[in-house]
């Protein structure tokens, strides 16, 4: 419903939109339940601010952070929990997936991928997906990240990642969405195929930049 929309392109994460949004009535919850909440409001930051690192992070997120510590919040324990804690197989997992990293373009656009078979080799979800992209974060020279994973026969998800190109304009044309820094689509096609198209795609959105 059009009532419950809210939009803010300066706000960094939904967990601060929430505890904007709903602060009186987390002051008011049971000691145990506003623990529960202000614990998943900082995991909604973390994760949607990539802990701290993305562009938009600004002095309110870390306001909103310094008022749920009120809550007997653990910043280091959710941190680690949630970002650094992984099972074996899911290391290896990882290793494998960044083992495929190719580069183009002198190091600015890097792709890597991970398979069904990988996940089933490790006997993992495709849960396990979800923070591939932070691992090649702050690799030199690099402009734009694309994660590659296969989810069917000849069907790919795409997640595309860069502090500098737009990347919601690439996946909007290959039909799927999200926002300037980080976006997504599915493609069908041969991984070779979905490839080739999609480096032609970034590379000639990196040339486009270059000329403005």
């Amino acid at each position: 419903p059009e009532a419950l929309t809210f939009i803010d392109p300066e706000i960094v994460s939904t967990g601060v939109i929430i505890f904007k949004l709903f602060r009186e009535e987390i002051d008011s919850l049971p000691e145990k339940s506003r623990k529960f909440v202000s614990e998943a409001i900082y995991t909604t930051i973390i994760n949607d601010s990539d802990n701290f690192l993305n562009a938009n992070v600004n002095e309110d997120t870390y306001r909103v952070c310094a008022q749920l510590m009120k809550y007997d919040l653990k910043p280091g324990e959710i941190t680690k929990k949630f970002l650094f804690t992984f099972s074996a197989a899911e290391m290896r997992f990882i290793g494998e997936t960044l083992s495929t990293i190719e580069t183009y373009e002198d190091d600015q656009i890097l792709f890597m991928s991970s398979t069904l078979e990988m996940l089933r080799k490790n006997n993992l979800t495709s849960q396990a997906t979800e923070k591939m992209t932070r691992w090649v974060k702050g690799i030199k020279k690099n402009k734009i990240v694309v994660y590659f994973q296969e989810i069917g026969v000849k069907e790919f998800r795409l997640s595309f990642r860069s502090e500098e190109i737009d990347v919601y304009e690439i996946a909007v044309y290959f039909g799927g969405g999200g926002h300037q820094k980080a976006s997504g689509c599915k493609i069908n096609g041969t991984f070779e195929e979905v490839k080739k198209k999609v480096l032609a795609k970034i590379k000639e959105k990196l040339h486009r930049n270059k000329t403005v």
